[in-house]
């Protein structure tokens, strides 16, 4: 059942919407006078350079890499990006829930397939409900899902969670905790992966204390990112293998 926006989710669609046409992956979409580059509509959205239309989509947790894999795959194929994060962001500068980052999401996926783009989602689509709605938009379309498992040794997630920057404007940065010290969006980072673990893990019945990354049924590639030439050797293979298709 598609969920009808209200005026303020409405607002925070249109500015997604409208960065979409600045900048689909992190790469200069438009020089100073705001023409985008030969080979790039106006609209923003790579042509496809597949024969049907593909969308990757990323499981994993908070650090396990989906935003870095998200875009180096978006460069290699030619696809526009939907952050997850982003549209959260944008919704709750409009004071508002993140109930409906489902419905922005799916109708900016299907704007960009009418248009002759791929897609790259930057979240976790581990959940059923999730999945639903891609499966919906693939019959639909004619798509090919492609699910990508993001992972990586959880020191490395922890270490990258304390290290990175984040800015008052980000998911992270400007979420709401009790925590009044430095560094708030860090822990706000870690709540979250610490939210996430029954999702994309489960014990180890030999060491409790450690966790085994679950395997799913639907996954078509996994990625570990602990190591960068390895990831990006194998982000690479999935690429080639995606434009088969």
């Amino acid at each position: 059942m598609n969920k009808k926006l209200n005026e303020k989710e409405q607002k925070a669609q249109k500015v997604f919407f409208d960065s979409l046409k600045i900048y689909p992956v992190r790469s200069p979409f438009r020089n100073r006078n705001g023409i985008p580059p030969r080979g790039i509509t106006s609209n923003g959205v790579y042509p496809r350079k597949t024969k049907i239309p593909v969308i990757a989509a990323m499981v994993g947790s908070v650090g396990s890499g989906k935003s870095t894999i998200s875009r180096f795959i978006a460069q290699l194929i030619k696809g526009t990006v939907i952050q997850g994060d982003k549209i959260r962001v944008l919704l709750r500068r409009q004071k508002c829930g993140y109930e409906s980052v489902r419905e922005i999401t799916k109708n900016t996926l299907v704007g960009i397939i009418s248009k002759g783009g791929n897609a790259v989602l930057d979240s976790d689509y581990g959940p059923i409900k999730k999945k639903g709605m891609l499966s919906d938009i693939a019959k639909k379309f004619g798509a090919k899902v492609f699910y990508i498992q993001t992972y990586a040794d959880r020191d490395i997630i922890i270490g990258r969670l304390i290290n990175a920057k984040y800015s008052p404007k980000s998911f992270s940065g400007g979420a709401g905790s009790v925590w009044t010290g430095k560094n708030k969006g860090a822990v706000v980072a870690i709540r979250e992966f610490w939210r996430m673990t029954p999702r994309n893990y489960k014990s180890n019945n030999k060491e409790p204390l450690n966790f085994i990354l679950k395997k799913f049924p639907f996954i078509n590639f996994k990625v570990d990112t602990s190591d960068e030439k390895k990831w990006k050797k194998e982000a690479k293979k999935i690429a080639k293998e995606i434009l088969k298709f």
